[in-house]
């Protein structure tokens, strides 16, 4: 199982609950949640349940849109376009491809003009 986005939402967890100044503790008796399930969380070995993900976000006073943004994650079914991206980059000559990264999307591989190579040059 891929725990990419139990790791990130932790991270962000952790970050909003640091800038309230209170322990892991002190948090999880606030939202009545177990210590060592919020504890789980931060560490990114929970999936969490929609009721959970409100206990948080009511917690922090903020919505669950507010507590998901900066939870990143590159889907698992993803993955093989990854692969193929990759194959097709050492395929290319990089001088005449650029990977575009777009947020919250697979980047995006386009042809460089002459006028791109000839700035970078300088």
């Amino acid at each position: 199982m891929d725990t990419t986005l139990q790791k990130s939402f932790g991270m962000r967890c952790k970050e909003l609950r640091a800038g309230l100044g209170c322990s892991q503790e002190q948090f999880a008796n606030l939202i009545e949640m177990d210590r060592s399930y919020y504890a789980s969380i931060e560490v990114g070995r929970r999936n969490v349940s929609l009721s959970n993900l409100k206990k948080i976000a009511d917690g922090f006073q903020i919505s669950i849109a507010e507590l998901m943004r900066g939870v990143s994650l590159i889907y698992p079914s993803h993955s093989s376009q990854w692969v193929s991206l990759i194959s097709a980059l050492r395929k290319w000559k990089s001088s005449q491809r650029a990977i575009v990264n777009r947020p919250n999307k697979l980047p995006s591989i386009v042809p460089i003009s002459n006028r791109y190579l000839s700035q970078r040059r300088r």
